[in-house]
């Protein structure tokens, strides 16, 4: 099973999001949160965090007081004594995070219009087919 959960970067002050998350918080990802030097990563910990539980209690019926995280090798998060796996993602205003019941991975890229594309760098076909379509972006990815 996969489930996917989304949720928008809120304009609350990070003060408050801490005192509302805070009991949901261990010691050492509040002492991590802490460290963190832009207001925006400490934000993103927090909610990319209560992402994960509330899908874990919710949709896994775990209790909050099961749920513990370490990291392995190279950094990357998992769940102690689970057999589901998770990963986060954020760009933009915008966090994802999929549990599941196998290695998962996800990502989410903010949507920037594209500048012109540098012709001059084509293949002469390439260019032909480029110069007569109507969506250029489509047809570059």
């Amino acid at each position: 099973m996969l489930n996917i959960y989304v949720t928008k970067i809120v304009n609350t002050k990070l003060s408050d999001l801490i005192d509302h998350s805070k009991k949901f918080l261990s010691e050492a990802r509040i002492n991590k949160i802490q460290n963190m030097h832009y207001e925006i990563d400490k934000k993103r910990s927090i909610l990319s965090y209560m992402l994960l539980l509330f899908g874990l209690i919710n949709d896994y019926s775990i209790s909050i007081d099961d749920i513990e995280i370490d990291v392995d090798y190279f950094g990357k998060p998992f769940l102690v004594n689970n057999d589901l796996f998770f990963n986060y993602s954020h760009s933009g205003d915008y966090i994802v995070c999929a549990i599941s019941n196998k290695k998962v991975g996800i990502d989410i890229e903010k949507y920037r219009k594209m500048r012109e594309i540098p012709v001059n760098l084509m293949h002469k076909k390439e260019k032909y087919k480029y110069t007569f379509i109507n969506n250029k972006e489509k047809y570059f990815f």
